[in-house]
């Protein structure tokens, strides 16, 4: 997971600026109701988050006379997802947030839309809260659904609110069962709280981390075999050791739970696989 910075946009100004593009008069009168309820929302959603406790999130009690689920989520689709919509300078300045346009949960693929880190089929008073909508990729997106936790530990990272890189938990290691492959997996964090922990474990079973992982590390050891056997040729296995050893503390230095930071140290460690036995790939 990489950290987002968290954007500063003003929910009142947002909000209101949706509601009167509204055509319906009673649409409006039911989202005026409900105003104070969406930004008080807002504002205990901010600091369970500061705290890690979104899972203790609830819907507030909505008068009768307020907003519905229908048009919280149609404020949503129509006023910030669409791209005529009023509040699509909001969208788009989250979408862009996260550095490079490469997804925060998963930290691969590119950004194309905004994930309610909170449902909005659920919790829908959420639906148009910024620090509820996180840039991501579809398939994370998809992958997540409509999941909620239901306590600390079965809560996936917050790229607002959480930093998952001051220690190191995603490692990798070579299989040979059947030919050369790489998996990917978590390794519990000492230093950390048990649902810290647990966290980074439910992170990378929500998204699926461990087969899109697998997948590119495939291709890359396919695209670095040509290197690796000139650099044996020439310097045998030590060659090739410091070859990735350097590209291990390269790739860390720019993300350290990246898979390729992963990948590079677990090749780096193999002897058998510095020895050669990339030429099996």
């Amino acid at each position: 997971m990489r950290r987002v910075p968290r954007q500063d946009i003003d929910l009142a100004s947002l909000y209101l600026q949706c509601k009167d593009a509204k055509r319906s008069p009673a649409v409006r009168a039911r989202l005026e109701i409900s105003q104070a309820i969406v930004i008080n929302a807002a504002q205990r959603y901010r600091t369970l988050g500061q705290s890690a406790q979104i899972f203790q999130f609830t819907q507030p009690q909505i008068p009768g006379n307020s907003a519905t689920k229908r048009d919280m989520v149609s404020l949503y689709d129509s006023g910030l997802a669409k791209k005529a919509g009023v509040g699509r300078w909001a969208y788009d300045r989250i979408k862009t947030a996260a550095h490079l346009g490469i997804c925060p949960l998963c930290g691969q693929r590119a950004v194309g839309t905004l994930d309610h880190y909170l449902p909005k089929e659920s919790l829908w008073i959420l639906a148009i809260s910024p620090d509820n909508l996180i840039p991501s990729c579809s398939d994370c997106n998809f992958a997540k659904s409509r999941f909620c936790a239901q306590n600390a530990g079965e809560q996936p990272f917050h790229p607002y609110f959480d930093d998952a890189d001051d220690s190191q938990w995603l490692f990798a290691r070579l299989e040979r069962a059947n030919g050369l492959s790489v998996t990917f997996y978590v390794q519990d964090v000492g230093a950390w709280s048990p649902e810290k922990r647990e966290r980074a474990r439910n992170h990378f079973r929500i998204f699926r981390l461990n087969a899109l992982y697998t997948t590119q590390a495939a291709e890359e050891l396919v695209n670095i075999r040509t290197r690796l056997s000139t650099l044996h040729g020439v310097g045998g296995k030590e060659a090739v050791q410091s070859h990735l050893q350097e590209e291990a503390v390269s790739r860390r230095s720019n993300h350290l739970n990246s898979w390729q930071t992963a990948l590079y140290a677990a090749l780096a460690q193999d002897e058998q696989f510095c020895e050669g036995d990339f030429n099996d790939i």
